[in-house]
């Protein structure tokens, strides 16, 4: 079912994302990745030389000071290395009518309609206005259940293909006496991945969309009607009915909760209310047409405010972005991912030039399903495609780009293209893409049977040609487990699922599995690509090369693996028949089509549209326990064992991350402070390894390695609570 199938509901509005951003090495390559340290070669070639032992004093005047871009030799522009959010927490979520454009439910469906172009939507449902919330762990230490905030966290933060939202529960409105409502909890371990993320979503034809804005991508997350046979999903109709009609599905067996989908898109910077109203001068930088001298006028105020700000012994201001949503809830259905989009995939396979605009764009792809119901005593069919992600804007008020007409297809046995329908740019401009969030129902029409839809080739054409299609054979691997974190001798393992025609395989499929790294190799910035590491040169070490997917399975299979060395790989997956060659992976895989191709020669030929994981393989730091229990043996001296959970552990956190600092009142390099936060029972609970999985686990980059948590529990225990050392 999916939100491919009725009963749904449609939202839109707004998101914030406060991430930090002194760890993205777009111009200087300040943070070594792997090891989770700072970049020591690096820093030692700046002015004055940043070292282990001068560190502290030298490291965060730097790191906010505004400096001429390195390729700027004229130094007509300039940023500093922390970039546009130093002080961020990582939080994340849905805006509020207190915030800025709130995000909440604009209608809903509960059938189909015959026409594409002008379907059934309910707007006067008394769920429609609610707000729509994703959110956080409520705090162990504030004797409530008032939640946290959701957390965005890279696997890989030199990249953008990595993003994940940590979350606790999804809601819908208040839960107030005969109010509408719906909330669901999200099970441990289970968290959003972008998907699908792409920089030709907006297509920025005013030129005024900043730094990563003209980005776009998909989250997705289901919340199950019970979790260890507790029911977790809760509905409260109030007179609603599409709530009911949701609340109604659960009868049946083969539905496993509630589905939130939700694309993103529009992505503005210096935009909050918040950062506005501590930087009124920021008006003055808005009538700056060239982008560069724009940004470059916002930086000098941002750095300006900042500096005030700490003189004045204030919280440093976040300086959140905004970007534009559209979602939809729909039914959870047995056999779908939690976090991929399911159904048929069409994935791009050539570019299109939009009408009036000098390039050449790849579409996100799309997912359809042929759906049945039964009316005025038949049967009828709808092929039902989620297109939120594929027809991109062209200026900042998200105007979509005119493709021409779109027409659905099918190619059948014969080779002939069967026709399903066709959307005019009219029909999917941004007041329909709002209205339904890009998905859309067509009918079959009378002349075409199911059947043949059922085993044809799904495409969508544009200007007479075919710019997207289903990949060959039909086959797609997707996971939930995008992002899989391994320690120093552990063996790692992600679980795939595999579809054909998106549906489990009826015979047996085989999974090319290839170990791919980013390029240039971290610690360098702008990584760009992936490439396949030189033998040896591998960061993890596959179990195997070939998963074998047995029909029978469900098409689902797991690939094990262990780190050779910490470092951030990805493993590429490269489905096809037993009967067919191995595919021939290519030797790099780029997020962008070069200048001058319109060819692409399938979904793993870019990186938005590949079939893949990404792995982290933690810092190696299994020794550093050891040496720490030699030291406090050896000296019992509290001073010494402080300056080495200091200078191996908290360093990174202290000066990189120092949101702890000022907005959680924890000076990460004042020993007092930090026995003091041990003592009270805040630090053993936040970097447990029972709340990695939660909101609240610290740090929030998840980038503690196995041997570092045990350095600072070693301390917390013997140096702070007295223990004997063992």
């Amino acid at each position: 079912m999916s939100v491919l199938t009725p009963p749904r509901l449609y939202f839109k509005g707004t998101m914030g994302w406060n991430p930090n951003t002194a760890n993205n090495n777009d111009q200087w390559p300040t943070y070594n990745f792997p090891d989770a340290e700072l970049n020591w070669e690096f820093l030692a070639t700046q002015e004055p030389p940043i070292t282990p032992q001068n560190v502290r004093r030298t490291f965060v005047p730097w790191v906010g000071k505004l400096k001429c871009y390195p390729d700027d030799d004229d130094c007509k522009y300039r940023q500093p290395p922390a970039e546009w959010n130093y002080y961020g927490g990582n939080n994340c979520g849905f805006r509020n009518p207190g915030n800025g454009v709130a995000t909440v439910v604009t209608g809903g469906q509960l059938d189909y309609g015959d026409d594409p172009a002008a379907p059934p939507v309910i707007h006067d449902d008394p769920v429609v206005g609610q707000m729509v919330s994703i959110l956080g762990n409520p705090s162990p230490f504030a004797h409530s259940d008032r939640p946290s905030r959701a957390r965005l966290v890279d696997v890989n933060p030199d990249s953008f293909w990595s993003s994940q939202i940590y979350l606790h529960s999804v809601q819908i409105g208040d839960k107030k006496p005969s109010s509408p409502f719906l909330r669901g909890l999200v099970p441990p371990g289970m968290r959003m991945h972008s998907r699908w993320l792409t920089f030709y979503r907006n297509l920025n034809l005013t030129g005024t969309i900043q730094i990563a804005g003209v980005g776009g991508c998909v989250f997705q997350i289901s919340l199950p009607k019970e979790i260890d046979g507790l029911r977790t999903l809760e509905i409260q109709p109030g007179g609603s009915a599409l709530l009911a009609a949701l609340q109604e599905s659960f009868a049946d067996s083969s539905t496993l909760g509630v589905q939130l989908r939700f694309a993103v898109y529009t992505t503005q910077y210096f935009s909050s209310g918040s950062i506005r109203r501590a930087i009124p001068e920021l008006a003055e930088c808005d009538a700056i047409t060239d982008p560069n001298a724009k940004l470059d006028c916002q930086y000098k105020k941002l750095v300006a405010l900042w500096d005030r700000q700490l003189a004045q012994n204030e919280k440093p201001s976040w300086n959140p972005a905004i970007s534009s949503i559209v979602g939809s809830f729909g039914v959870w259905e047995e056999g779908e991912l939690s976090s991929m989009p399911s159904g048929r995939l069409l994935s791009p396979v050539r570019t299109v030039a939009p009408r009036g605009v000098d390039r050449q764009v790849v579409l996100s792809p799309a997912v359809a399903k042929l759906n049945r119901t039964k009316a005025g005593g038949g049967t009828r069919y709808y092929l039902s495609v989620d297109m939120g992600a594929t027809v991109p804007e062209i200026n900042p008020e998200n105007v979509k780009a005119d493709l021409g007409t779109l027409v659905l297809g099918v190619e059948t046995g014969s080779g002939r293209c069967e026709e399903i329908g066709s959307l005019s740019p009219a029909d999917y401009d941004r007041r329909h893409y709002d209205a339904t969030a890009g998905i859309v129902d067509f009918p079959l029409p009378p002349h075409l049977e199911p059947a043949a839809v059922e085993d044809g080739t799904l495409v969508l054409r544009a200007g007479g040609r075919t710019v997207m299609r289903e990949p060959a054979g039909k086959l797609t691997v997707q996971t939930d487990e995008r992002g899989v974190y391994v320690e120093q001798g552990e063996i790692g393992s992600c679980t795939v699922q595999v579809r054909q025609n998106g549906a489990p395989p009826t015979a047996e499929v085989r999974v090319l599995l290839v170990e791919y790294v980013p390029e240039p190799p971290t610690p360098a910035a702008n990584a760009g690509q992936w490439v396949r590491p030189a033998r040896g040169a591998e960061v993890i070490e596959l179990e195997t090369d070939v998963l074998a997917v047995e029909p029978g399975s469900g098409g689902v299979a797991t690939f094990r693996f262990k780190p050779r060395r910490p470092g951030l790989p990805m493993v590429v997956f490269f489905p096809y028949f037993p009967h067919q060659p191995p595919p021939s992976p290519p030797a790099a895989i780029p997020p962008a089509l070069g200048s001058g191709k319109t060819e692409i020669p399938g979904p793993n030929a870019l990186i938005p549209t590949a079939f893949f994981t990404c792995i982290r393989a933690m810092p190696f730091d299994d020794a550093l326990p050891y040496r720490f229990l030699r030291l406090w043996q050896e000296t019992h001296d509290p001073e010494l064992a402080w300056r080495f959970l200091y200078e191996k552990v908290l360093y990174v956190y202290d000066l990189l991350y120092p949101v702890m600092k000022y907005w959680a009142d924890l000076d990460l390099g004042s020993r007092e402070a930090t026995e003091a936060a041990w003592r009270s029972g805040a630090i053993p609970a936040l970097i447990s390894e029972d709340a990695i999985d939660g909101t609240l686990y610290m740090p929030v980059t998840r980038e503690l390695s196995a041997g570092k948590r045990k350095v600072f529990q070693l301390w917390g225990r013997l140096v702070v609570d007295g223990e004997p050392a063992p």
